[in-house]
């Protein structure tokens, strides 16, 4: 049985995690992530697409993981049915393993079962793993690649809670760069997915700056820090950050309006 995994990931769109690059440049997954929103006690089926664009045959096999996020967003790794979100009881994918030639796809099929009485997001992710001819010479063990899908399967009806605990600024006239920390919270039952879009406004209601925060995650019981930069240092004086959320998996948005000063 293989032990609780932690691996380092990739993150390009969602979730990519692999050892070797030229095996990287070889395959492809697709899709990255799969969120399927499903009736109480129902099957919903998908594919995932694995496509070899190297020039050599390979073998794959397919492993489902529980997953979670550590401190930094680094996806962590268990065995299916060890943590509370687990997908593994209900789902089954086909072919496990497969061998797919140069310039090939290979199509997997999912099924996924709605249990009666689930009130909470589940979660797993799907590797396709492949054994190459590195070792590593500290283990002498081969070094496996590994290509992941994540699936998230959220039930109708689920809760979604998004607050906002806490904005802190750093905007003292001895910093290079003015910057703003969010420190965000999902109490629901299933994972945020958002953008934010953020405005400067100025003491005499001038727009001093806008930009746009994109691909922002919150797993359900999570608290998180976002921080970012703006886009240049302000003049001492009183200003307003203006926040809007824009979530895309529940439709809703929510506004804030902070004040702050720089001096």
């Amino acid at each position: 049985m293989r032990d609780k995994v932690f691996i380092t990931i990739l993150i390009v769109l969602m979730l990519l995690v692999i050892y070797n690059f030229e095996i990287l440049a070889a395959v492809r997954v697709e899709p990255a992530r799969i969120i399927i929103n499903s009736k109480l006690n129902t099957r919903s089926t998908g594919i995932i697409e694995v496509i070899n664009n190297g020039e050599e045959q390979m073998l794959l096999q397919a492993f489902l993981y529980d997953w979670s996020l550590n401190d930094r967003d680094g996806l962590i790794t268990y065995e299916p049915g060890t943590l509370d979100s687990s997908l593994g009881e209900y789902i089954k994918f086909n072919p496990r393993s497969f061998i797919i030639d140069p310039g090939k796809k290979q199509i997997v099929r999912f099924t996924l079962t709605t249990p009666e009485l689930l009130d909470k997001e589940l979660r797993g992710i799907v590797f396709f793993e492949h054994e190459t001819d590195y070792v590593d010479e500290s283990t002498g063990a081969k070094v496996k690649t590994q290509l992941g899908t994540v699936i998230y399967l959220i039930p109708e009806n689920v809760n979604y809670n998004f607050k906002l605990n806490e904005v802190r600024f750093s905007t003292g006239s001895d910093k290079d760069m003015h910057s703003s920390l969010l420190i965000m919270e999902n109490n629901g039952s299933a994972h945020l997915r958002f953008s934010i879009n953020y405005k400067i406004i100025d003491n005499n209601s001038n727009l001093i700056e806008e930009d746009r925060l994109e691909n922002n995650v919150l797993l359900p019981d999570f608290q998180r820090g976002l921080m970012f930069n703006f886009n240049q240092k302000l003049k001492p004086g009183d200003y307003k950050l203006i926040l809007t959320y824009n979530f895309f998996n529940n439709d809703k948005q929510s506004d804030y309006e902070i004040p702050f000063t720089v001096k």
